[in-house]
């Protein structure tokens, strides 16, 4: 079985390693990193698997990228899309997605996980709700073991809910981002926890180019809170899964 998952601030990547705990002859790989191979062909697994985030009613544009390059072909194919408030019908979605792009997905659901969006939530608060993460994976994982097929049903709301979403106005993600060259120790952290590879030093400063996931990892990460987004909660917390190290997010993400 090939897991493969997207990570910016750890909450997929636990995920995939408690697969790969749970489950016979798995193997984990980073999207990121595939997308740097000049094929994306799979065909000799019995079962594939995507951990990914719910961003905005669907997924990150690296997930996207994937799909639309990858060609997956085994007998069984699931997805397990982590969120922290609504997950919005996104699993919905991003079946349709994959279907759209020649990948039939037979299994789809949600995790309810810490919610790291700093603009709309206190990440403080966040880790001391109890998601019951470890009952969620527990039924995942047998549903998985015993092949189930499952698909939910789009509700009205969500239909409308995402035609809502694609008339807002896109705003210029990288604007809003904020350093204070005061605190900016020069470590190059936000630059290798980039899936996007999108951040680049210029005299040990981080500069922004336009190609942005808006995953946050940059700013959740650096260690010194020199980086800020606009309309944070809470601009002295920030996160990382406790199950995961700084450096697995950096192998997942850059060059390492």
């Amino acid at each position: 079985m090939k897991i493969f998952y997207y990570t910016a601030t750890g909450n997929c990547l636990s995920i995939a390693k408690r697969f790969a705990n749970a489950l016979p002859g798995v193997e984990l790989h980073a999207i990121p990193q595939e997308l740097q191979k000049p094929e994306l062909n799979y065909h000799d697994s019995d079962a594939v698997g995507l951990v990914i985030p719910t961003y905005g009613f669907e997924t990150a544009g690296t997930v996207k990228q994937f799909i639309r390059r990858a060609e997956i072909a085994c007998s069984y194919i699931f997805v397990i899309m982590t969120y922290g408030n609504a997950l919005a019908d996104a699993d919905i979605w991003f079946t349709g997605y994959c279907r759209k792009h020649g990948v039939s997905i037979d299994y789809a659901t949600g995790l309810l996980m810490i919610d790291n969006y700093l603009p709309m939530f206190d990440v403080g608060k966040q880790c001391n709700v109890d998601k019951h993460i470890d009952e969620q994976f527990d039924r995942i994982v047998k549903d998985i073991q015993n092949r189930r097929k499952s698909i939910r049903k789009p509700s009205p709301l969500s239909v409308f809910g995402h035609a809502l979403y694609r008339m807002l106005p896109v705003s210029d993600k990288p604007s809003r981002f904020r350093l204070d060259p005061g605190l900016c120790i020069r470590c190059g952290i936000c630059e290798r926890v980039c899936p996007k590879r999108n951040i680049t030093l210029h005299e040990g400063t981080p500069s922004f180019g336009t190609d942005c996931d808006f995953c946050l990892a940059c700013v959740h990460h650096c260690p010194k809170l020199a980086l800020t987004v606009s309309f944070e909660r809470n601009r002295q917390e920030r996160y990382r899964n406790e199950e995961v190290s700084l450096h697995e997010i950096m192998q997942a993400n850059s060059q390492l």
